[in-house]
């Protein structure tokens, strides 16, 4: 009969790592959520971004707010072009679900995400990334992070703590400007 410490062995060899992967990702993107709502990101988002929405806003644009979260994972996981940040959001439907999107509706494309950059000012992107990175700051997310064995977390541990300068995003903002056009 197995020992207890043979015991867990055994169990962690069992376990599947990609399933440990995806319930880290879904704990992150819960977190991160969470934290967002409580620190009213939409509303300062959509609020930023007022002027530069009409009525009649073009059919490819995304809102403020769901544009806004896109662009914060794509910096904290050090993505600044919109292809992959497009790619991403198509191959994860919990990225979907952060960004208010239905599990079965399609994913936001590059072009969406190009058309709303260009309507928002390269200020506006700075001022608003600036803010939800001040906002996520807390224990939160940064335990969530700490936690996290997957090295894309850890990574973005590193640009939460290290680059959430307002330097920092207008450089992420610049690139991202730089490889929309």
């Amino acid at each position: 009969m197995p020992t207890e410490s043979q015991q867990g062995v055994a169990d962690r060899s069992t376990r599947d790592p990609n399933e440990e992967i995806r319930q880290e990702i879904l704990t992150f993107f819960e977190v991160l959520s969470t934290v967002l709502d409580a620190i009213g990101f939409d509303r300062f988002a959509r609020r930023a971004c007022r002027k530069y929405w009409r009525r009649r806003t073009r059919a490819d644009c995304l809102r403020p707010d769901a544009y806004f979260r896109l662009i914060l994972y794509g910096y904290l996981m050090g993505s600044d072009s919109p292809r992959t940040i497009a790619e991403y959001v198509t191959q994860n439907r919990l990225l979907r679900d952060l960004i208010g999107y239905a599990p079965h509706a399609s994913a936001p494309s590059r072009s969406s995400i190009l058309a709303t950059r260009r309507r928002i000012p390269i200020k506006t992107h700075e001022r608003v990334l600036t803010w939800a990175l001040n906002g996520l700051k807390n224990g939160a997310v940064e335990k969530t992070l700490k936690e996290s064995t997957w090295l894309p977390f850890r990574f973005a541990l590193n640009k939460l703590r290290f680059e959430s300068s307002a330097d920092a995003c207008r450089a992420f903002v610049l690139k991202l400007a730089e490889e929309s056009d």
